[in-house]
């Protein structure tokens, strides 16, 4: 056998198995796509491994939707329904012959907001109805049905709630109560389990810097505000993921005085909202943007940490098993990076998605990362499939092993027969 592991490492091992054991829960690259205008992706929904839509925009850049499928990208025309810039901030499909997108159009002084829709074949579009018509953003959108869709946002000079609930005909403004003291009130956030489980994450401002987390709950009758622990540092929350009526996560950020802003993570668990403490991935303030929660309960929130005039991407991973958070700080690529949004992918693996940016204002890059996992024992590549690959892994590392092996199955410290056994009773 140290025969055969000479002759393969000599020949085709370094071709296979190099790098291999550092894609295993890390996070790696993914394809990614060019865009003549550069643009900034902001947020992202997984329908299956093979079909995620993202959407997002720049300045002149006529926003941006795209669909990864068999492993590449497709760039998407939409109309422009209102001119001057595009935003496109959320993103809901129930097929890829039934996408929903909104964010706003910013003209001069004049921002509106808008949906569009994806039939298979073409985009169509039209601006939301809105008391004010110059200012207004909407920030996310979910789509439970054909005939129930929901997009949330702030609207007014000042900050106000903002709801539409799209009945398969026309889009229909939902009133909220205002905090009689606020002045400011957004919408950041919304995610759905089925027509009569949904939430909204929001925060208001009450005073110049005091700030408090909130999230709404509809029950498919009436929405109801749901009281959360309020950390004594002005929580701010930007966005909201549901896997199920027991399993939710808010994030976003705090202010804590002496260290600035760190990362804020709370979680439902279907009957109250508890604060679990998030690691601060890099230096500096680290914010959080995007959350999205997986089905086995493994959860990806992508953000930023901040220092000076550089932004840095952070990623963290929750365990259910640990009841923990993982951080990540993610090597910057350009000048400046951000991560807007995460997925989780049906698997449990999970992809973060943002920008590049560079010096000297260069258009930015989509930044994309994917976090993959060892699903099964004898799978060095995380690839989801036990095979050939894995098996030349394993023989190029038979003997002894230093430090963490992703060929050691069972945790002696020694590649040897038994480790050849489980790879193969799992071989696909």
């Amino acid at each position: 056998m140290r025969v055969l592991r000479s002759i393969l490492s000599a020949s085709v091992l370094p071709a296979l198995s190099t790098g291999a054991a550092a894609q295993c829960n890390s996070f790696g690259g993914m394809p990614t796509f060019d865009h003549p205008t550069g643009v900034s992706i902001r947020q992202l929904d997984v329908l299956d491994e093979n079909n995620i839509w993202a959407c997002g925009g720049n300045i002149g850049s006529g926003g941006l939707i795209a669909h990864y499928h068999d492993g590449a990208w497709t760039v998407h025309i939409t109309p422009n329904v209102s001119g001057g810039d595009v935003y496109f901030e959320g993103i809901s499909a129930l097929s890829n012959s039934d996408v929903w997108a909104t964010g706003y159009f910013q003209s001069g002084g004049v921002v509106r907001s808008a949906v569009l829709h994806y039939d298979g074949v073409a985009w169509t579009g039209e601006l939301l109805p809105l008391a004010d018509p110059a200012h207004n953003w909407a920030m996310s959108i979910e789509a439970i049905a054909p005939d129930n869709v929901w997009v949330v946002g702030f609207s007014g000079e000042y900050a106000r709630y903002m709801a539409f609930h799209y009945d398969g005909r026309t889009w229909n403004a939902v009133d909220f109560p205002e905090p009689p003291a606020a002045v400011y009130a957004e919408f950041s956030g919304i995610s759905a389990t089925s027509a009569s489980d949904v939430w909204i994450s929001a925060t208001t401002r009450i005073m110049l810097d005091d700030y408090e987390s909130k999230t709404f709950h509809y029950d498919g009758r009436a929405w109801t505000q749901i009281d959360m622990p309020q950390p004594s540092s002005s929580p701010v929350l930007y966005e909201i993921a549901a896997a199920s009526p027991d399993d939710a996560w808010a994030v976003g950020d705090k202010f804590v005085d002496g260290i600035g802003h760190q990362p804020l993570t709370y979680h439902w668990n279907g009957l109250e909202w508890t604060e679990v403490v998030a690691p601060m991935p890099g230096i500096g303030w680290n914010f959080l943007f995007g959350v999205d929660v997986a089905p086995d309960g493994r959860a990806y929130a992508a953000g930023y940490h901040y220092y000076g005039a550089v932004s840095e991407p952070i990623a963290i991973v929750y365990e259910p098993e640990a009841n923990a958070w993982t951080g990540f700080d993610m090597p910057m690529v350009g000048y400046s990076t951000v991560a807007w949004g995460a997925g989780a992918l049906p698997s449990g693996d999970g992809v973060i998605m943002g920008d590049i940016g560079y010096y000297g204002g260069e258009y930015p890059d989509p930044y994309l990362r994917q976090f993959r996992l060892q699903h099964f024992e004898g799978d060095t590549d995380c690839d989801g499939l036990v095979g050939f690959t894995d098996l030349t892994a394993l023989l190029a590392a038979w003997g002894p092993c230093a430090g963490a092996c992703s060929a050691d199955l069972d945790g002696n410290t020694i590649v040897d027969f038994e480790d050849l056994l489980l790879l193969l009773a799992n071989w696909d």
